[in-house]
């Protein structure tokens, strides 16, 4: 059997949406409509498509138990490193209070959310990898939007304890977006006609078009109360447009056999790092200056390179 290799197409990919989600943090929502379509709007599918390469890979270990132990134990040793590194600044955030830094230390504190819905998602989809996968997929649509409703009731002035938290859950936002992912795999929908035909390229820039419509529409009619602009976590043209940004990646992607990952490492070490990084030159994790970026994902590229060389030697960072 010929075996392409390693699909580094996505390792670029990575890069792309880490330097995205880096921008994001960096408080470039502040600079006018163009600020805010960077990071409420090219940035929001981000973490959708992290979450399907998370899923797309995770299809080839789900049929094997000891292969996915061993994959939620590396996430979670990950995930309680980070934590434990980051918890200086979630007892700053939460004041010292014992029952937010409980919450936040379940459902991951600031970007470590991810790594908390990737653990849930991940055991969501091992318990149902032998349903039908069309029930399933149906399913994580309706979890989708139901995650989807509960975040526009505040348009309704009904205001839901810590809302943002319990929508950027493994339940409504990790597993549609990773079983997504698992579901691309399992149907191996790269190799069907119509995805490597150009019309997934076309389609799929539609409704880019339609998410940064979407974007726009939040910045100038939904501000509430408090709240200027209302940040949504998910956008309603998300599960379909991040899956078919994905599968047009896939239609070009190029192979090279051998190599150390060292991309991937690359991309996972500043996401979990920038945060420290933006802290560093900003002086605060949550007010950093646009402006400052550029300094400050350098420091994340000269950390991530020591975190991977770190964790060579002591495997808990990645």
């Amino acid at each position: 059997m010929l075996t392409k290799g390693r699909n580094i197409s996505i390792d670029y990919l990575r890069m792309v949406l880490i330097f995205l989600v880096v921008l994001a943090h960096s408080d470039i929502s502040t600079y006018g409509i163009c600020g805010w379509l960077v990071s409420d709007g090219l940035a929001r599918v981000t973490v959708p498509i992290f979450l399907i390469i998370n899923g797309y890979y995770f299809a080839d270990i789900v049929d094997d138990k000891q292969k996915v132990k061993k994959y939620l134990k590396q996430i979670l040793i990950i995930y309680i490193t980070w934590t434990i590194i980051y918890l200086p600044f979630l007892w700053y955030m939460s004041g010292g209070g014992k029952k937010l830094i409980l919450i936040n230390f379940i459902t991951g504190y600031y970007h470590l959310w991810y790594i908390a819905s990737l653990i849930g998602a991940a055991i969501l989809i091992f318990l149902t990898r032998k349903c039908k996968l069309t029930y399933v997929l149906i399913a994580s649509f309706i979890c989708f939007f139901i995650g989807y409703v509960i975040q526009k009731i505040y348009v309704f002035d009904v205001h839901i304890y810590m809302y943002p938290t319990i929508v950027r859950t493994f339940l409504f936002m990790g597993f549609p977006f990773m079983f997504s992912g698992y579901y691309i795999k399992k149907m191996n929908l790269e190799e069907r006609p119509f995805f490597k035909s150009n019309y997934v390229v076309l389609l799929s820039t539609v409704l880019f078009a339609l998410l940064i419509l979407e974007s726009v529409l939040l910045y100038y009619n939904f501000k509430v109360g408090e709240l200027d602009p209302v940040k949504d976590e998910i956008y309603l043209v998300s599960p379909f447009v991040a899956p078919l940004i994905f599968l047009s990646v896939l239609k070009f992607s190029k192979y090279e056999l051998g190599g150390d990952n060292y991309i991937a490492k690359v991309t996972a070490s500043i996401y979990y790092v920038h945060v420290v990084a933006i802290f560093l030159v900003n002086g605060s994790p949550y007010n950093a200056d646009a402006i400052m970026f550029p300094i400050s994902f350098l420091l994340s590229m000269i950390f991530a390179a020591a975190i991977i060389e770190l964790n060579k030697r002591v495997r808990i960072f990645l």
